[in-house]
């Protein structure tokens, strides 16, 4: 299929069950194909953690010239820097709508109704208050901050309660030493936003969710909104980024919907991947309508779930079925009903419409693993499909023993470090320090993480 690059660029939306091979036979082929091109951005945010996509990413990037930049919370595995407190754009911004991407990275805007909005409004004024009056430079420094009794000339006792929600948040985050360091002078060790908007590259966000489930998710929002809020202060117009988020419903808060709505104009073009359309409504969010109403290709993969099954027959079109009958004479024959008992020559035809794709052929098309459903909103250029649903064949686009190579490859080393491997961290290694020193005051993060073993 050709899939003209206008209709890519308006968010593409790819489901398919666990196994079903979307890493391998989409996002893997597709990521591949936007780096070849050499003229955009392409970001992976990774919330699985999978080696055999990060080394085709790291290849291909360095097939087409590209840059690749990678961000790891995996301990004893080489990172580059992103520190969403310590951003460029940032200069240019007010401390009030850092602090509001801030909320929304980490989750802290819990919605609009009464009871919801109260407690956002309570962390919300908490931040605002110290962004207006210090410049935290990292999610420990907010810690230590909220942390330390010094903390009192800025907020109440009954602030810093309120904001507890906010202080958690912290404290997840204030460990992952690649999050928390301050920017490197060097500008090949870090991973800017405005840079991914402004230059082709790659970057690939390796989160594994299994292993930290909160924290991963929250890095990844934090990276999303980042993306937003430059491109939301400068738009891109020479480079546009491509966003494949895998184990999208991982990151779902109401504040996606205003993403979705408004990063296709800004330059940015989402590639949410998951299992079920119906992983969208969660709790204190629902965003089946919004990516439906903003995504221009919709692509199933082993369609299983009823929900799922049943939006692929309503929108794969209609066509005309004809049911054929026959007339029987109830005063002769046997009096069984059969078609052997017709009357001569009579013959009586229904005609009814149904879908395109029956039930039965969506069951027979979700067994083929290499088949799948793809559906375009809109037509232009040679992607002509009249906005039906239609049948897809894909193939493997690598051998198997490649796969497997690139699944056990080694982890990178960052450039321009003196060794030549990662360095894993010894049984031995000394237990990081506590959050604040034993004498009460608060740590200094940039000599830690720049002496520590972390």
């Amino acid at each position: 299929m050709l899939l003209h690059k206008n209709i890519l660029n308006q968010h593409y939306h790819l489901t398919g069950d666990t196994g079903a091979m979307k890493t391998s036979l989409v996002v893997g082929p597709l990521a591949t194909q936007l780096m070849g091109a050499g003229n955009c951005s392409v970001v992976v945010i990774d919330l699985k953690g999978d080696m055999a996509l990060f080394e085709t990413c790291r290849i291909e990037a360095k097939n087409a010239g590209l840059p690749f930049r990678w961000f790891t919370t995996e301990r004893g595995k080489s990172s580059f820097v992103f520190n969403p407190f310590e951003q460029s754009y940032h200069a240019h911004v007010s401390p009030e709508q850092e602090s509001e991407t801030l909320l929304q990275g980490m989750g802290l805007e819990f919605g609009v109704d009464y009871g919801r909005s109260y407690f956002s409004s309570q962390i919300e004024m908490a931040l605002k208050t110290v962004m207006r009056k210090l410049n935290l430079k990292s999610a420990a420094a907010l810690h230590d901050l909220l942390e330390n009794p010094s903390v009192s000339n800025l907020l109440s006792a009954r602030d810093i309660k309120d904001a507890s929600h906010l202080k958690a948040v912290a404290n997840r985050l204030m460990t992952i030493a690649p999050l928390n360091a301050v920017l490197p002078a060097r500008p090949t060790q870090r991973i800017e936003v405005e840079d991914v908007l402004k230059t082709p590259q790659v970057v690939y966000l390796n989160l594994k969710s299994a292993q930290e489930p909160l924290a991963a998710a929250t890095i990844a929002r934090l990276f999303l909104w980042s993306m937003f809020a430059c491109a939301a202060h400068s738009p891109a117009r020479d480079n546009r980024a491509y966003l494949f988020i895998d184990e999208f419903q991982q990151i779902i808060i109401d504040g996606i919907r205003l993403v979705f709505e408004q990063a296709r104009g800004l330059g940015m073009t989402l590639i949410p991947v998951h299992q079920t359309v119906g992983q969208l409504s969660r709790t204190g969010a629902d965003l089946l309508d919004t990516v439906n109403s903003c995504t221009a290709v919709k692509h199933v993969l082993r369609a299983s779930d009823i929900k799922t099954v049943k939006g692929i027959e309503d929108m794969s079109g209609l066509q005309t079925y004809h049911t054929f009958t026959w007339a029987q004479d109830s005063t002769r024959g046997s009096g069984i009903i059969d078609p052997s008992e017709a009357v001569e020559g009579m013959l009586q035809i229904s005609e009814s419409l149904g879908p395109a794709l029956d039930r039965n052929t969506l069951l027979a098309v979700s067994a083929d693993p290499l088949a799948s459903f793809v559906r375009f909103t809109t037509s232009e250029g040679y992607t002509q499909f009249g906005g039906k649903t239609t049948l897809l064949q894909s193939v493997f686009p690598m051998d198997l023993e490649i796969h497997e190579r690139r699944e056990r490859a080694r982890w990178p080393i960052l450039p321009e470090e003196p060794t030549d491997e990662s360095v894993a961290i010894p049984p031995n290694a000394p237990v990081p320090p506590s959050p604040t020193s034993p004498n009460g005051r608060p740590t200094n993060w940039d000599d830690r993480f720049r002496n520590d073993s972390l």
